[in-house]
């Protein structure tokens, strides 16, 4: 038996299952929808995705929601037992945790499990703000309907994270084409004994996607220079360890990139998401004398 090989999947936690591969590779890069009858794996896609992009970017959590709080208990075991770090970056929080104590929680760990009702609440709060996570997975995704909470979030978090993912797990895909497209779904993987319902899901998506690219792909391809923004972003992303997120937070914070390069380690750990180490290694690349590349190998 052959099984997941990664820095932050504890040894022989997780099986390395083919189409759970194929899965992953499709959904890493893209919102995704996967619809997966019960025990073939869903939860096991998630955790390979929250590793890497835990693995991709270090500084953001990740959240995973599920209706009720069994579950997410449920999913927090899951996850303790395949990932390999300590117990206390895993955070459960629902309806019965205090709100006073709930703002503190979110600032604390690095892989979260909630029900959407808390989250709403302390979205709307103030307690926490859905761009610092650089996932978010929604169990039971079928349940996007009407007033219920996970439409809303997933609207909030697409309209305010820089560098957003979303993966939807369900089993039962009945009314999907909705939800595709108030959660801006761009990849479906399905499995289902429901000819008709496939056939619909994917009569929505290549209709969508067919309107998407004749808006949006020639803008992208026409365009022959950055803005202004754009470029002060992009010097920034240059820094070690400084994502998309984080070059935002760092301009918005100073405001300019002068400012940036110029800031000290201790301003640099002012914004959120820079720590003591990505602080000093931002300024030992700012400081350190340049020299040849040939010379460079003995530094």
């Amino acid at each position: 038996m052959e099984y997941v090989d990664h820095p932050l999947i504890k040894s022989k936690a997780v099986e390395a299952r083919l189409y759970q591969q194929v899965i992953f590779d499709s959904v890493r890069e893209k919102n995704s929808l996967v619809v997966l009858p019960t025990g073939l794996g869903k939860t096991q896609v998630a955790i390979m995705l929250a590793v890497h992009r835990m693995a991709e970017i270090p500084d953001f959590p990740v959240l995973m929601m599920a209706p009720t709080r069994p579950l997410t208990l449920q999913h927090r075991e899951t996850f303790e037992n395949a990932i390999d770090l300590p117990s206390e970056n895993f955070k459960v929080l629902t309806g019965r945790v205090r709100p006073k104590n709930r703002k503190e929680i979110w600032d604390e760990g690095r892989i979260f499990f909630a029900t959407p009702q808390t989250v709403e609440r302390d979205m709307i709060a103030g307690r926490m703000s859905l761009d610092v996570f650089s996932l978010l997975v929604f169990d039971e995704a079928h349940r996007a309907v009407g007033d219920y909470p996970y439409g809303f979030i997933a609207e909030r978090y697409m309209a305010t994270s820089e560098d957003p993912l979303i993966l939807g797990l369900t089993a039962s895909p009945g009314g999907t084409q909705d939800r595709i497209e108030k959660w801006t779904i761009v990849s479906l993987y399905f499995s289902t004994e429901d000819e008709k319902e496939t056939a619909k899901i994917i009569a929505t998506i290549a209709e969508r996607e067919q309107k998407e690219d004749r808006g949006e792909i020639p803008i992208r391809r026409e365009r022959k220079s950055l803005t202004l923004t754009e470029l002060q972003r992009f010097v920034i992303e240059g820094l070690p360890g400084v994502s998309a997120v984080l070059a935002k937070r760092l301009l918005e914070h100073f405001g300019s990139v002068e400012e940036v390069i110029s800031s000290s380690e201790e301003e640099l750990k002012e914004v959120h998401g820079i720590g003591k180490e990505k602080a000093r290694d931002i300024r030992r690349i700012i400081e350190s004398e340049y020299v040849p590349e040939e010379e460079d190998q003995n530094r």
